[in-house]
């Protein structure tokens, strides 16, 4: 079950949702330190659970992590019990929402993507169908819900159950990030690149 997250859930999903603020946000800005953060007690909890089972590659892979004193992680690691929140039941039914938005969008891209259509999912415009209760709790937990789904734009509207329609957008490609965006353009000192990045790279707070 352990590879199963690791692969399935934190590097196919959470790391790949992540990437683009982690390469393209500002260096000091909050979310990219806020994922550097998680992505860290990811890391250590991980190496820290494997130890007992697999102790050779978990004490190399420990002493690889940023600030790692070199010693073994039998003599540096804790593992703290979870202790449930207040809020963890609310969580983990938004991320359980999330991934039935993302499944149905995922069935809706694949014939398109089959046909060549649509060359990447990057290039999606989407049109979800979200029952109230999905949408805001989704919303709770992913309210740039394009970057989530890793698609161009996300337009929501009210159904009776979850359903999903794409389509290949017509905004520019960003030259930085790669991300179709209506935005690209709006900074005339750099046409080629979307809001975001047009003020990272003039603010010189970009990831070297």
């Amino acid at each position: 079950r352990t590879v199963e997250i690791c692969v399935g859930d934190w590097s196919a999903f959470y790391l790949d949702v992540v990437k683009d603020r982690l390469y393209c946000d500002a260096v000091d800005s909050p979310r990219r330190r806020s994922c550097q953060a998680t992505i860290g007690r990811i890391a250590r909890a991980t190496i820290a659970a494997l130890a007992p089972i697999a102790p050779f590659t978990a004490d190399e892979a420990w002493r690889h992590l940023p600030g790692a004193t070199g010693r073994s992680v039998f003599l540096d690691a804790r593992i703290e019990a979870p202790v449930a929140g207040a809020d963890d039941e609310a969580l983990i039914a938004a991320g359980r929402a999330l991934f039935a938005v993302r499944d149905a969008l995922n069935l809706a891209l694949e014939p398109k993507v089959k046909a060549k259509e649509i060359p990447h999912r990057r290039e999606v415009a989407a049109r979800l169908g979200l029952p109230a209760s999905v949408a805001d709790a989704v919303g709770t937990i992913a309210p740039d819900l394009a970057e989530v789904l890793g698609v161009a734009s996300v337009a929501v509207e009210t159904a009776e159950s979850i359903t999903a329609e794409v389509a290949r957008t017509s905004a520019a490609s960003c030259a930085r990030c790669w991300r179709h965006r209506g935005d690209v353009g709006v900074n005339p000192a750099r046409a080629d690149l979307c809001g975001r990045c047009a003020s990272v790279v003039h603010g010189q707070g970009a990831v070297a």
